[in-house]
């Protein structure tokens, strides 16, 4: 369904790079009135409903309310309603300083022209349909009505969604692919004049990711946080939008805009407290799309991995927690390797931020997605290891409390580092043990509370020593030896454990703070060496079944050393996306 366009070099540069075209004489950052249009629609009736266009639109009416926009917010509009809306929004944006439009949801492209779709757009169209009775909903009519009335117009279309319908309008009317189909065209950017802002979420002929249920659409999630940035100009904020996007999606997706303007715009000027504003938490982006070698291929929202010729492919919804299991090398299923989730890229506060307000007010970023384990790798799983010749042979003992399911106890980072080669080698993938970052990063995942359970956690959520809190004859609240990996509370991400049953190893040297998350293991190590650290200690985290509450807490670390073998240490893998 995608459309490809064959544009003007100029245009390409345009759309691609973004044209800031601005003479700047003066900084546009009044007092003057702000008025912003939010439309959302999701439930379309003659086609899938998409999930998250009325929480973008929510999203975004926040993020224009912070700014000191009085918002005109809209879900779910039928055509009549749509017009009425556009309407009464460009009758009250008269004389506006800025005025702002932003779309969520279906749209289509037909000889060059952009319409958005209300809910009740039918099925099957017609060229009439659209030039007459669609004309007031399409984007470049909205476009220069709203030229004619405010000094600075801002548009945000999040609206090149995957469209069925366009395929309807395709094969009813019959024109060719560079007539109707799906993505949106390049006409309204080319076109804008000063003074107008223009920004779509994907480049032409491109479809937008609608995101994984329950978050925002990686376009959203991106601009949120730019818009937010005090004291920047504009075109500054939507080239951090295409950057970042692009980063998320893995080059899926790539956001174009056009800004033509002779003042800068800021729209949160610093040291300035607008309407409703605190200081913003760094967005959460959604999860990307991911191909993960020659097995694995991309579809939607979807990771779909390739089995035997006569058992057709396995999927995974991205960012729901599901877990999958890589093949052996061979091609052939392997029970016995540990379980993956997939955790998004975003943004993050560095190790030690809970301690260190210096360290507090920075953010660093997970610039690609990665695979962790769901839960701790268990007894089972490392017998699979020495049964094929891995792990150095190493049987450590069980106390026995059973083995099976319970996680893999009496082992030394370096034991962990066996099992992680083994793995590697078995599946042809490249394991690793996590760093303390990515450990912190995909335990926590979007919670802001001091465990994953909010703001307290018990023995019924997780296995630790809980007779502080509840009465010492309460049973399990000290079950004294380790339990099964997915008898816990799960977090947001979909691990489980994360707090007590035993403490994990990390890759990291001791101490490793403030560090760049995006290094590997190995120049994580380096770094802590050149800052005096000690590799001969590592960090562990999340507490063991034999910690009290406190040390389950995500901001409680603690080290070891590399040969201790203890029955409350034990460790979960993580797995680049390649």
């Amino acid at each position: 369904m995608l459309r490809y366009l064959v544009l003007p070099l100029a245009v390409v540069h345009l759309l691609f790079f973004g044209w800031y075209s601005a003479t700047i004489a003066q900084e546009l950052h009044d007092d003057g009135r702000k008025l912003a249009l939010v439309i959302g629609n999701s439930a379309y009736r003659n086609a899938p409903p998409l999930t998250n266009p009325s929480r973008d639109a929510e999203t975004m009416q926040r993020a224009f309310q912070v700014l000191g926009f009085e918002v005109l917010l809209y879900k779910d509009l039928n055509r009549i309603e749509f017009e009425r809306v556009v309407l009464d929004f460009l009758l009250k944006a008269q004389n506006a300083t800025i005025a702002a439009f932003y779309f969520a949801g279906h749209a289509v492209q037909v000889h060059g022209h952009n319409y958005l779709l209300p809910i009740d757009t039918p099925k099957f169209q017609s060229i009439t349909y659209l030039n007459r009775i669609m004309d007031r909903l399409r984007l470049d009519n909205i476009i220069r009505d709203l030229e004619q009335i405010s000094k600075t117009r801002l548009f945000f279309i999040d609206a090149c969604r995957d469209n069925p319908i366009a395929d309807e309008l395709y094969t009813i009317t019959g024109l060719r692919s560079t007539s109707a189909r799906g993505g949106l065209a390049a006409g309204d950017v080319a076109q804008v004049s000063r003074g107008t802002v223009i920004s779509y979420a994907t480049r032409p002929g491109a479809f937008a990711l609608d995101g994984p249920p329950n978050a925002n659409s990686p376009y959203v999630a991106a601009l949120k946080e730019a818009i937010l940035t005090p004291g920047e100009d504009i075109g500054i904020l939507l080239r951090s939008v295409t950057r970042n996007v692009r980063e998320v999606t893995l080059g899926e997706q790539i956001p174009v805009y056009n800004v033509i303007l002779e003042d800068k715009v800021i729209l949160r000027p610093a040291g300035v407290q607008t309407a409703g504003s605190t200081q913003s938490a760094a967005v959460q982006l959604p999860p990307a799309r991911a191909n993960t070698d020659r097995s694995v291929e991309a579809t939607g929202l979807r990771i779909c991995s390739a089995r035997s010729p006569d058992d057709g492919k396995a999927c995974l919804i991205l960012g729901d927690g599901q877990p999958i299991r890589d093949r052996r090398s061979d091609g052939t299923p392997c029970p016995q390797c540990p379980e993956l989730v997939l955790i998004p890229a975003g943004n993050f506060s560095p190790i030690g931020a809970d301690t260190d307000p210096a360290l507090a007010r920075m953010k660093r970023r997970i610039t690609k997605p990665f695979f962790m384990g769901r839960a701790e790798v268990t007894f089972d799983q490392w017998a699979a290891c020495v049964d094929n010749g891995g792990c150095n042979g190493y049987q450590p003992e069980d106390n026995r409390w059973g083995r099976g399911q319970r996680p893999v106890i009496n082992v030394s980072f370096e034991d962990a580092r066996a099992f992680v080669t083994w793995l590697s080698r078995h599946t042809n993938q490249k394991y690793d043990l996590p760093t303390e970052a990515l450990w912190s990063y995909a335990a926590r995942g979007p919670v802001q509370a001091p465990w994953s359970t909010g703001q307290d956690i018990s023995y019924k959520q997780a296995n630790f020593d809980d007779r502080m809190t509840a009465s010492r004859d309460t049973p399990d609240a000290f079950r004294s030896k380790t339990i099964l990996i997915l008898q816990s509370a799960v977090t947001a991400w979909g691990l489980f454990n994360v707090h007590g049953n035993v403490r994990e190893w990390t890759a990291s040297c001791w101490p490793e703070v403030g560090i760049d998350p995006s290094l590997t293991p190995v120049e994580s190590a380096e770094y802590v060496k050149l800052k005096g650290g000690d590799c001969s200690r590592r960090a562990v985290r999340g507490g063991g079944w034999d910690s009290e509450k406190h040390a389950t807490l995500f901001s409680t670390r603690r080290a070891s050393r590399v040969d201790r073998r203890s029955d409350d240490l034990g460790f979960r893998i993580m797995r680049y996306v390649n």
